[in-house]
């Protein structure tokens, strides 16, 4: 270790440190400084600058002629690297790098800026608009809108065809003419609508005199001097003007006779039947020593007063809806759900959907500007996906009833029933609707009391066809020859719309003869069937609860 007498011990090492970081990047050894010998570090930093050590001492001794006491084995000491200089460090662009003798050190730096910000002349951070320099990741169905530090994506509306999605939420419509390079071939005019555009055909009418530009789009006049094609004789000159052409007299003569083309002299020379067609492009009006021009209805003289022009009705809101301009004219036409008044033709009208067709809800109506809708009873019923048709809420299983637990609900059209099913004395349940008799004490009482009894449940629109089969009651097998029923109904038939057949000597039938008088009426009918086999009577009991419902909305 060397000590150096002369120098403070930290200015050694620091003079010596800086001479073996320029070692190490190969920088000269050769310190140029305007101090004197005896406080200047050159000594200290050239020899620690030195490749060899032993060389390196002897450098120092010479140059600095001072005591110094070496130890070669402790010379590593003065070997540290300043990992902040040299980029040998670990710190984030959020710390500052502190270099210590054989390491180094990450402190906080309070300039730096966090995510999202960038560091401004001023010494502040400015947030970073990731939307306007591209740098976000939103798609192209979303909206990039910046935040503090950040940026979040949006999504857009999705809009109908010919619409687009407005910055401002919402949708807004296309106008295709100006969005699309040639919405229309050559000869059309684009006319945009809302959702879409329309191509008409751009006609253009130009008077006598005139003729239509190559592109369809302009009337310019004809050069009849020029083409031949003037009637002025032989002496007379030939001078073309905005859609005609004149013939001027030698002087002395005053005007051109168009009847026996010479010159003559006239007091009032008519323009507009000796120039017919030339002086004006669609009507023409003599006035004395002069004449003057007009237009057709929906056109408008130009600033040289001969030419029409079309004038545009549409800029003065003519119609009650959408307005489409047309060379000499316009005409008015609607949005979807109105139509136009046939007798104004301008004003629009909304269409009655619910008048003009009775089949488009399947319960009631509803109209409204442009459109409509539909809508079902109040309760019992929900509108179906297509918006349109009824259809009938199964409280029962939606769990919208009332019924108790000890009741059994059942759906029917529009509404609901609760029923209690309670097999009578004598009789235990084996299935959820099925009682069967326990015992029955002696032959006259087996024959008299019905072996089991069940419970079914039916529903009909009361625009049910009739008479109409409704239940079929009938033995289970094994049957045997000779067997045959015998089929009537208790109870619940005191109206006589319903009755008791055998279609077959095995089966019986209920059927119903006639609608009932409402539209809406609970029947519990009480069924019996004896089964009469080998002299024996064997009865069968069947509650039949049928309710008649509305007919479906």
């Amino acid at each position: 270790m060397w000590c150096l007498l002369a120098f403070p011990l930290q200015m050694c090492y620091e003079c010596c440190s800086l001479g073996l970081q320029a070692q190490a990047l190969t920088l000269s050894c050769t310190l140029i400084s305007s101090m004197s010998p005896a406080m200047s570090c050159a000594s200290a930093f050239e020899a620690c600058c030195h490749p060899d050590p032993h060389v390196a001492l002897c450098l120092f001794a010479k140059n600095t002629q001072l005591m110094v006491a070496a130890s070669m084995d402790t010379f590593s000491l003065f070997t540290d690297t300043n990992e902040c200089i040299t980029g040998l460090h670990n710190c984030t662009r959020f710390q500052t790098c502190e270099n210590t003798p054989g390491a180094f050190l990450c402190t906080p730096n309070p300039e730096a800026c966090q995510e999202g910000y960038i560091h401004t002349m001023k010494f502040n951070c400015c947030d970073i608009d990731e939307c306007i320099l591209g740098t976000h990741s939103c798609n192209a169905d979303q909206l990039c809108e910046n935040t503090a530090g950040s940026f979040s994506c949006r999504q857009l509306a999705n809009c109908a065809a010919g619409h687009q999605a407005s910055p401002l939420g919402g949708c807004s419509d296309i106008d295709e003419c100006s969005a699309l390079v040639s919405p229309c071939t050559e000869g059309y005019n684009c006319i945009n609508t809302i959702g879409s555009y329309a191509c008409h055909r751009h006609i253009i009418s130009c008077g006598r005199g005139y003729h239509a530009s190559e592109d369809g789009m302009r009337c310019v006049d004809v050069d009849e001097c020029s083409s031949g094609v003037h009637r002025c004789s032989n002496g007379q000159i030939c001078i073309n003007a905005p859609g005609t052409y004149r013939c001027d007299c030698s002087r002395g003569q005053a005007a051109f006779n168009v009847v026996t083309f010479v010159c003559s002299f006239v007091s009032d020379i008519d323009e507009c039947t000796q120039y017919s067609g030339r002086v004006c492009a669609q009507k023409c009006r003599n006035e004395p020593g002069s004449y003057s021009c007009d237009c057709e209805p929906g056109y408008t003289l130009t600033k040289n007063q001969r030419n029409c022009q079309d004038v545009n009705e549409c800029e003065s809101a003519p119609c009650s809806q959408e307005c489409a301009n047309v060379y000499g004219s316009f005409y008015c036409y609607c949005q979807k759900g109105f139509v136009l008044n046939q007798t104004d033709r301008s004003t629009c009208e909304d269409i009655d959907e619910c008048a003009m067709d009775s089949t488009l809800c399947s319960f009631r109506c509803v109209n409204t500007p442009s459109s409509f809708y539909c809508v079902c009873p109040k309760s019992g019923y929900t509108l179906s996906s297509n918006g349109r048709n009824c259809k009938d809420v199964d409280e029962c299983t939606l769990g919208t009833h009332n019924c108790s637990l000890t009741e059994s609900c059942f759906n029917i059209q529009g509404d609901f029933r609760c029923l209690s099913i309670q097999c009578p004395q004598g009789y235990r349940r084996t299935e959820e609707f099925r009682c069967e008799r326990e015992s029955c004490l002696g032959f006259s009482e087996c024959q008299s009391t019905p072996q089991h009894i069940s419970f079914h449940r039916l529903t009909f629109p009361s625009s049910i066809r009739t008479p109409a089969d409704i239940f079929r009651i009938a033995h289970s097998p094994p049957i045997f020859a000779g067997d045959h029923v015998l089929v009537n109904i208790l109870s619940g038939n005191e109206e006589g719309l319903f009755s008791a057949r055998r279609s077959d000597p095995y089966t019986g039938l209920i059927s119903l003869l006639a609608p009932p008088p409402s539209p809406s009426q609970d029947f519990q009918l009480h069924v019996e069937m004896t089964l009469l086999r080998h002299r024996t009577a064997t009865k069968f009991h069947a509650l039949l609860y049928v309710f008649i419902t509305p007919p479906s909305p």
